[in-house]
């Protein structure tokens, strides 16, 4: 087996047009159209763990109100915000998981609603236009992702300044507690919902906790599913922790990943799994 790394997105599609290459994992989606369009190639879209977000620092004003949390919640087009980057690649949700995650049955959604949010931005107490500024990294896609999103909130009223940073001084500045607002990508090594303690959890203030949230009963429940190991019960307890999620809205989803794999007509079995390992096991040409 020869594993290749690429620079670009770009350079791996074409090595793999021109047949150069049996397997591709991570086809960008602007080259989706050209890579399945040849006859000589299958492409498939695998659901991830990897997902973008929105964190709001708890801590400072105005996001130390759940109902301007709430409100951003609404007011962003996830379907629009998703085709501008993704070509409409990817699952849009308000949810932190995604269909591959366990212990998610039930939990309802934000749906777009701007009327909802503008009145919930009222209930606050929130004078129009605001003006937030969002910092966010390098990272590919990540400003025109960020620009899609200003389009959204600026329909609520509210402006969305956008300020690019090294991903040193981003992720430095919101464990420190200095970034109020910031647009990121995040993903997890498994499946289960624990892997979400340390973005929940005072414990994780230097690592995930980007929103420096703190709710001494979701502590609680976190702890109290790590004690079980019947599936049921666990389930039991992740739907009062996922209640509490979408009542305080620490964090805004905006969409998981889906990662295309683009692979000859002659191989079989190359897959990711959603946390992006490859399985080489079943591959057969």
């Amino acid at each position: 087996i020869e594993i290749r790394m690429f620079a670009d997105s770009s350079s791996l599609a074409i090595a793999m047009e021109s047949g150069e290459l049996d397997a591709a994992a991570g086809i960008n989606p602007v080259d989706y159209e050209n890579v399945v369009s040849n006859d000589n190639i299958v492409v498939d879209e695998i659901a991830t763990t990897k997902f973008c977000m929105l964190s709001m620092n708890e801590e400072t004003e105005p996001f130390n109100d759940k109902k301007v949390r709430q409100a951003i919640n609404y007011a962003i087009d996830r379907q629009f915000v998703l085709d501008a980057s993704r070509e409409g690649k990817g699952n849009p949700t308000s949810l932190l998981f995604n269909t591959a995650m366990t212990c998610t049955e039930g939990v309802e959604e934000y749906e777009y609603d701007p009327e909802k949010a503008k009145q919930l931005l009222e209930e606050a107490g929130i004078s129009l236009p605001l003006t937030l500024n969002t910092k966010l990294s390098t990272y590919e896609g990540c400003k025109t992702e960020a620009e899609a999103i200003q389009e959204s909130l600026a329909n609520v009223g509210i402006n969305m300044e956008i300020e690019i940073l090294e991903s040193g001084a981003l992720y430095g500045g919101l464990a420190s507690g200095d970034i109020p607002f910031s647009l990121t990508r995040l993903g997890t090594s498994a499946v289960d919902p624990d892997q979400y303690y340390n973005m929940v959890s005072e414990n994780g203030f230097s690592s995930l906790n980007y929103s420096r949230y703190v709710n001494d009963e979701v502590e609680e429940l976190m702890n109290e599913a790590r004690s079980k190991t019947d599936a049921a019960e666990r389930q039991k307890v992740y739907d009062k922790f996922w209640d509490l999620m979408a009542e305080d809205v620490p964090w805004i989803t905006i969409y998981y990943e889906e990662t295309m794999i683009g692979r000859s007509n002659k191989v079989d079995g190359f897959k990711l799994n959603p946390v992006g390992a490859h399985q080489l096991k079943t591959v057969a040409v």
